[in-house]
């Protein structure tokens, strides 16, 4: 609350409604504003909505950073800035948790107030991400933010900087904006203390957080754990984070022994070859890694070296480790921006983003269009298409079915009849999470110290194991 007064009172101190009131605005503004109301109505759609982002800050509204969360869940203990800033939203103002929406609109002023409406292309991919508070969205935005504030040459040096961090700490795998940050504040000789002290608080912030919930400082790596907190995540859960990623680059087609066997070359023809829509982004990405090298070398400029650089180290890192075409969002988003710079005119945008927009409201509205259209895009089974109870609030779900069940000295709910937490009573689990437990023989235990919240895994004793054991069979269809 003292945030969101914070920033009125700057709003109006600063007098930055007069200089919104003065910008000039284009047709497809207002489009937009009504394409991004009407679409962050509908139901939620990203699966990581209800095991990640609603879970995560329903801990957060509850019980705020608590140690050892990833001894629960894993995916838990990667909890991004961005959940933090919703789950303190969530109480008071956006309790459908539809702040994408509101940093969308955001950005929309953004890109009149610069002029750059060549980024409106961008609108209708962003629409597919107001619905839920994924930090996709904002980290996709704040990026083509940083790349084209320093493509004209900004002396904003702490700003760039600041976000650069930001980016990073709401999405670790963009680390690619903080490294940029560093070489441009190095291109322009302005590496100092005063341009970076806010990036170096928001990163000792981020290293603070992450020991907190998991006992490691660069979760989810185990990179540089030298305290061994008490309550760090059961090194297990590493070795299965990987295999699971490795497995997930193919579309869990194959198993982790037959992948570790393949060599690179078969790797990448097996991930060229993914059936359905997956297949195709891959090809479109290696594709347009041949034009972006192209461009950049004509342009024969350092900062677009620096850009394709940093962009083409993290493309490396995601095809070595995880090639899932969700990590590699934001190097398409700022190469195809890059090009549009170039080579497109603000009169020919707009045929570019209407269409676009028509045939998100569409799929949307009626998405059995989009399942057959593009049925290796399973998550549009769960949109549930346009109802009228949207005029009055944006839809949500609810589904809380759970049992209880007691292991140790800590009360679990398990979720029945679903694979999400979203819904779930505190501390929610999953069928996974017990398979998990027994595989790697430890369980979360709650440490009772003073008035915190600690889940410190303890081993797996024959009583608890048997509790599993005999819930889980009673599962069985």
């Amino acid at each position: 609350m003292a945030t969101l007064i914070l920033g009125w009172l700057v709003f109006i101190r600063e007098k930055l409604y007069i200089q919104i009131l003065s910008i000039k605005y284009s047709s497809i503004f207002y489009v937009a504003l009504g394409a991004i109301g009407f679409v962050a109505s509908f139901y939620p759609f990203i699966l990581d909505h209800f095991g990640y982002y609603v879970p995560t800050i329903s801990w957060i509204k509850q019980w705020g950073w608590v140690k050892g969360l990833a001894n629960v869940e894993w995916i838990l203990g990667q909890m991004s800035f961005w959940h933090l800033l919703q789950a303190g939203f969530s109480h008071f103002t956006d309790s459908y948790l539809r702040l994408n929406a509101v940093f969308l609109i955001s950005f929309l002023f953004y890109i009149e107030e610069t002029k750059r409406r060549f980024l409106y292309w961008l609108l209708p991919i962003c629409l597919f991400f107001v619905q839920s508070p994924s930090p996709d969205l904002p980290v996709i935005l704040l990026s083509l933010v940083l790349v084209f504030e320093m493509l004209n040459q900004s002396k904003k040096y702490l700003a760039l900087s600041t976000i650069s961090m930001l980016i990073f700490t709401i999405k670790p795998t963009l680390l690619w904006t903080s490294i940029l940050g560093l070489l441009y504040l190095l291109q322009r000789k302005s590496l100092t203390l005063k341009n970076t002290y806010l990036a170096i608080s928001i990163f000792l912030l981020y290293i603070v957080k992450n020991l907190w919930v998991s006992g490691y400082p660069l979760f989810p790596t185990s990179l540089g754990n030298i305290l061994h907190m008490p309550w760090m995540a059961h090194p297990s859960n590493f070795q299965v984070s990987s295999e699971f990623a490795l497995m997930k680059t193919f579309d869990m087609q194959y198993s982790y022994e037959f992948l570790m066997k393949a060599t690179f070359s078969e790797k990448m023809k097996l991930w060229l070859m993914l059936p359905g829509i997956k297949g195709i982004i891959n090809w479109l990405f290696l594709l347009t890694w041949v034009a972006f090298g192209i461009f950049v070398f004509c342009k024969k400029k350092k900062l677009y070296f620096a850009i394709a650089l940093v962009l083409l180290i993290k493309s490396v890192f995601v095809l070595l480790f995880s090639a899932q075409y969700r990590f590699y969002i934001d190097v398409f988003v700022v190469i195809y921006s890059m090009f549009l710079l170039d080579f497109i005119k603000e009169k020919q945008i707009k045929w570019m983003v209407y269409p676009g927009i028509l045939a998100v409201l569409i799929f949307f509205s009626y998405p059995k269009i989009l399942q057959n259209l593009l049925p290796s895009f399973r998550v549009s089974q769960f949109m549930q298409g346009w109802q009228i109870q949207q005029l009055l609030k944006p839809q949500e779900y609810h589904y809380r079915q759970d049992d209880q069940i007691k292991l140790g000295n800590t009360t679990f709910y398990v979720v029945d009849g679903y694979s999400f937490i979203f819904d779930a009573r505190l501390p929610g689990i999953t069928l996974y999470n017990l398979q998990k437990y027994l595989e790697h023989h430890y369980i979360p235990q709650q440490v009772a110290k003073g008035n915190s919240m600690i889940f410190e895994w303890k081993p797996l004793d024959a009583n608890n194991k048997k509790i599993i054991e005999e819930y889980l069979k009673s599962k069985k269809p």
